[in-house]
This record gives structure tokens, sequence and C-alpha cells, in this order.
């Protein structure tokens, strides 16, 4: 039985050497036939030597451990010198121990390149926190430390404890602004908490349960019912209307209460009355809050209408909005306004006050990732040898679309298209269907757009002005997105079939399907992929007379979460009519 004994507590001898010595001892010191007792004595010396030697070796590892903590420090000693220290202390004692020397290095630069090949093999919890935004949901950022990428916060990161007062940063995703510091000490049960600040974070949310705020940080679309009444004077007593609005908000700081607006409206057609179409535009003066209700209280700006029996009928405008945030971006909203306009009636000048009033539908929900944009510009168009045929009434068309710098990190980018276009210049309306496959040069997208909107030509065909909306879907890798936008555009025909031509587009709504998508590793949350992505282009088309075309030129973003990148283009369109 004490053999047994003994036997059991050789397996935890490494460990406690001098728990299985006395049960051996024990075994040997047995009076009577004791056939144990000479293996019982040899193997409590074995076991007695054994733990001597390990009190010897750590008795050694703690006095080199202590010459280190006095050498490591000084100055005095080269780069080359602590490495090799060090190097001999993991060999003879571990990784683990020669880390938590490498703790006391100075100076701080050298610490932090002798740490950085242990950060990502760390024990010691740390967790990363962000401000939250109006709607209670964190920001993100790009942790860093000491060089070496951590992934996004807010989320759980594991240090080794040689980063202590190593340098962090955080960089917050959509604004670019980094937060920098220190690593506090580590250790402990608890976890090590870092809480970045930032100065003017704008808050990517829509505003709620606030008592006042300021104009939006990212675009507003909506579509209104107006009802507009009119002076007895100009011929037409009410001009009832649909209302496109997108406003976009200035920026922080003294910029944060102004916000840019812009309307597009049709007239609802009346028997016997011409269509009118308004454009409208201006500045926005702040917003108050509270709850769920928001007032605009001021939007100022300049309205015109065209190709009416009020033909020319412009002036300075005024609205005020009132608002109720449903949730998830979307709100209702009812509003007022007053235009002091004036018109050309039979050669004279008419002036008066019109007074109106409308409501409807407004989503906002500003992004960071849109891969639709406008990979697909390509206008309808068939053309001969001997005139110039641009602005087909109806078209189909396909290509290749080849961008440089289009994304970050993303050298080129490759894009089968095709576009069924139909446009009435003389109505001023188009309609135009496109699609696009990217999955050549390292991209794998799939998209759709239909875009909606009003057209015009000059009565010397050459110069062709567009104004609409866009609905779009994007397959973009592991996700999908829906985009609704809004676009404008300027075409200029220079010579023969060569025009030159500007283009810009508001993204306002990206909604991002996660389904599928990569996990954070700690946390387990799905891993989002949203930005804002409203570009700006300019580019030279020339339409051969074989129906081949070419366009080439620039891009860059209004957003700035893109790079600016050069776009060619070659394709074929044939003619529809």
């Amino acid at each position: 039985m004490a053999r047994d004994r003994a036997l059991r507590l050789d397996e935890s001898g490494a460990s406690d050497p001098d728990a299985a010595a006395k049960a051996w001892r024990e075994v040997a010191a047995l009076d009577g036939a004791n056939p144990f007792k000479e293996e019982a004595a040899v193997r409590a010396l074995q076991w007695e030597d054994f733990g001597k030697e390990q009190r010897d070796f750590m008795a050694q590892k703690s006095a080199d451990f202590q010459r280190l903590t006095q050498i490591l420090p000084l100055t005095s000693v080269t780069e080359e010198n602590k490495v090799q220290l060090l190097t001999n202390y993991g060999g003879l004692y571990g990784e683990a121990d020669m880390v938590n020397l490498i703790s006391v290095v100075q100076p701080a630069d050298v610490r932090a390149r002798l740490c950085a090949p242990y950060l990502q093999s760390g024990t010691s919890p740390v967790r990363v926190d962000m401000p939250v935004d109006r709607d209670g949901e964190p920001f993100k950022g790009e942790i860093v430390v000491a060089e070496v990428k951590f992934g996004k916060a807010p989320t759980m990161i594991n240090l080794p404890s040689c980063a202590t007062s190593m340098p962090i940063e955080v960089t917050e995703s959509e604004s670019g602004k980094t937060w920098a510091g220190v690593v506090p000490g580590l250790g402990g049960s608890d976890p090590t908490i870092i809480s970045p600040e930032y100065d003017d974070l704008i808050p990517w949310s829509f505003w709620h349960d606030y008592l006042t705020a300021s104009s939006p940080s990212g675009p507003l679309i909506g579509v209104m019912f107006s009802q507009m009444t009119l002076p007895s004077e100009f011929n037409r007593s009410t001009v009832q209307s649909l209302r496109g609005n997108v406003e976009l908000g200035v920026g922080g700081g003294w910029a944060g209460d102004f916000s840019l607006w812009f309307e597009p409206s049709m007239s609802i057609e009346d028997s016997g009355v011409e269509r009118a179409i308004g454009l409208a535009g201006g500045l926005g003066l702040g917003r108050f809050s509270a709850g769920r209700f928001s007032l605009s209280p001021l939007r100022v700006g300049y309205q015109k209408f065209l190709n009416s029996d009020i033909d020319g009928m412009e002036g300075f405008t005024g609205h005020a909005a009132l608002r109720f945030h449903v949730g998830g971006g979307v709100q209702l909203r009812g509003d007022a306004g007053v235009l002091r306009a004036a018109v050309n009636q039979s050669g004279q000048d008419v002036e008066g006050w019109a007074w109106s009033a409308g409501g409807g539908l407004e989503y906002g929900n500003p992004v960071i990732y849109n891969a639709v944009g406008s990979l697909f510009e390509s206008e309808g168009n068939s053309s001969s040898s001997d005139e110039w045929t641009e602005w087909t009434d109806g078209s189909l068309s396909f290509g290749y679309n080849v961008a440089q710098g289009y994304l970050p990190k993303q050298d080129f980018i490759g894009t089968m298209i095709f576009m069924t276009k139909f446009t009435e210049y003389d109505d001023g309306a188009y309609v135009s269907i496109e699609g696009a496959y990217t999955g050549l040069l390292g991209l794998d997208s799939t998209n759709f757009a239909l875009r909606l909107g009003m057209a015009s030509m000059n009565d010397d065909e050459d110069v062709v002005y567009q104004l609409g909306f866009i609905g779009a879907y994007n397959g973009f890798e592991e996700s999908d997105y829906y985009m609704l936008g809004m676009e404008g555009e300027l075409a200029y025909h220079l010579v023969s079939q060569l025009s030159i031509h500007g283009y810009v587009s508001l993204n306002a709504l990206a909604l991002s399907d996660t389904e599928g998508e990569t996990k954070d590793e700690v946390t387990q949350e799905v891993i989002g992929k949203t930005t804002t992505m409203s570009p700006v282009s300019a580019y030279l088309r020339w339409v051969t007379p074989a129906n081949i075309y070419f366009n080439a030129g620039v891009r860059a973003d209004i957003t700035g979460s893109m790079p600016i990148s050069g776009v060619g283009e070659a394709g074929y369109v044939m003619s529809l009519d």
C-alpha cells in the first residue's frame, strides 16, 4: 500500500519532487519483510537530487532575471548585445520568460522593435472600445500596435507583457481620423481597457431622441408631392408636382449646421395644360429636433420652371420642413414654401408670390462602401461617316471597361458592360437598363442598374443635358448591395464623332446584405463593408463609323472614399430604331 501511494506521487514528481521523495522514504523505513526497501531508498535519493537541481535552476533563473533587469535598461549596452542576452535567456528558460524581460528594455523604440515579433502571440486581454453614434452603434476603427495591425475595433485583442507603454493607434474607418496613445499596464484578471477619443467625429446615423441636432452628415433622398398656388396673373392657378429631394450635409465644426439641397420636379399632367419641369437648389440652415420629430427651420434657394405655359418663371424660394423619424433612416416629411417669382407674359414682366405645401417620404443612411458607382456611363449611340447622330432614341451597347485606381489596393478593374437605352430628348425623359460583370482582374462583382431622368438637347443638337435617378443592385464578392442615387450629365459635341462628357452622381442609399460575410475572430460579429462613393468623371467619347466607340477619362469621388482613377472603355453600339 505504501509503495502504491509512492508510485502515484511519481506521476506529479516533476512539479513536486519533495512529496515524491518523502513517500519513497516512508516505504524504505518500513520494518519486517520489506522487499521494496532498496528500491525505495534509490527512488527517494533520485527525487531528492532532482528537487535540489530544480531549486538550483530556479535560483539561477531568478539571479539571471534580476541581473538582466539591471543591464537591459542601460543605454550604453548596444541593441545587438541586448538581443544576444535575451536570446541566451530564452534558450535556457523559454520564450515566455524572455518576453517578460523585453518589457524592461530601454530606450522605448528598441523595446518596441524587440517586442514586435511577439505581439500577436500575447495572452494578456485588452479591450479596445470605440465611441458610439447617436443611435448607440459603435464606430469602426483600425487597430495598430507598434506598426502591427490587429483588425477592427471595437474588439478584444491579446498582447504580451512587453507591449506595456508601446504606442497604439486606432484610425476611425469613415473619417480617417487617428487616435494615438500608449498601452497601459497589462495583467490581472480583468482586461485592460483602451478608449480612443476623437474631435468632431461625425455621427454616421440618423438623429433622434436629441433636443437639437445639426444638418445630416450624409445624403438624404426623398420623393414629395406638392401643390403650388400661383398668382392669377400667371395664367395658371395651381401646379401639382412630384419632387425629388437630395440633401447633403456640408460637414462638421462650423459647417455642421449647413446642408446643400437640390430638387428636380415634374408637374402632374392636367387636361389641356403643358407639363412643367422645375429645378430648385440652395442652402439648408440647421435642424432642431425633439424625440422623433425634427424641423428644418429654413431652406433658401432658387427655383426655375421650364417647358410649360409658365415657361421661364423663376425666383428665390424658401421652405420649412417638419419630419417624423419612423426609424431605420426613414422619415415622413411635410413642408411648406414660398416663391417670389417673376415671369414674362405677353411681353410684360409679371411678379408675384406663390405658395406651396406638400409631403412625402425621405430616406437617409450614410454608407461605407458601394461598388455599383458608375462603371457603366456609356450613352446610346449610332453613327455614320457623314453626319453626327450621337443622340439616338434607342440603342443597345456592350463593351469592356477598364479602370485604374478605382479601389484602394486594386491596380486595375476590368468590367464587361451592356446597356439598353430609350431617350425622348424632345419630351425630356430617358430610361436605361444597365449591367456589368467584373471577374477577370481580381474583383468578383455583378451589377444591374435602372436609370430614369430628364434629358434635353439644344437647337443645334450639339449639347445634351441629363438629370435623373439611379436604382441599382450589386453582388460584390460575398455581399449584396442596393443603391439609390441621383445623377447629372452634360455632353458637348466637339468635332465629327467626338464628344466631351462631364458626369456627377450622388449615391444616397446602399444597404448591405451581410449574410455569408466573414466574422470577427474574437467577437464573432459579422463584418460589414459599406461606404459612400459619389463619383465625378470627365471623359472623351469617340464613336467610329463602324459603331465601335471608345471612352477615355478620369474619375474622382466627392466623398473622398475612393482614389482618383483613370478610365478606359471600348464597345459596340447598335440602334434599336
